[in-house]
């Protein structure tokens, strides 16, 4: 059964002709999503690894979310780069998404530039979250798709001075 997300995406594809120069933009503006790809679900390469369905069951919801998907697709692709110890497994307690080989535990902060409401992203709340993470003993892999280069700047440069590079996974 097609989303709601996901029937706009295909709308989308449709209605609107994908040789126009402003297609990704109006589509990233219109969903809040940085590609179509992006909207469609995480791929092949991710959904048949055979540790999918319990990588993106979250259990501080209770199941399988868009959200829990794209936790484990970037869980994943982390893991498979050699840039967190493998294999990762999920958090059973829903404190964390993940916990890796040696027994850290991945939260992961996924921010956006703007809102698909069209609202600024607020850095220092950012910065907050993330904080809080640190707080509760946890490492933080950070989603950078949906920022601007000019927010990722900022965001990199304030959890830099603040916390230990060592806790966070930037990602891509």
């Amino acid at each position: 059964m097609l989303s709601l997300r996901n029937l706009i995406a295909v709308a989308w594809l449709v209605i609107v002709p994908i040789s126009s120069p402003a297609f990704a933009q109006n589509f990233q503006n219109n969903c809040g999503a940085g590609s179509v790809s992006e909207m469609l679900g995480p791929s092949a390469q991710f959904t048949r690894d055979p540790r999918w369905s319990e990588l993106s069951y979250d259990p501080a919801h209770r199941g399988v979310t868009h959200n829990s998907e794209e936790e484990a697709m970037l869980g994943l692709a982390l893991e498979r780069a050699g840039r967190i110890p493998a294999p990762i497994v999920r958090d059973a307690s829903g404190r964390a998404e993940f916990i890796d080989a040696k027994g850290v535990r991945w939260d992961v902060k996924a921010f956006r530039s703007f809102t698909p409401s069209g609202e600024k992203m607020d850095i220092q709340k950012a910065v907050e979250k993330v904080d809080g993470e640190f707080l509760s003993g946890e490492n933080v892999i950070l989603d950078t798709r949906r920022l601007t280069p000019e927010d990722l700047n900022v965001l990199k440069f304030h959890i830099g001075i603040t916390h230990n590079q060592k806790r966070v996974l930037w990602y891509p």
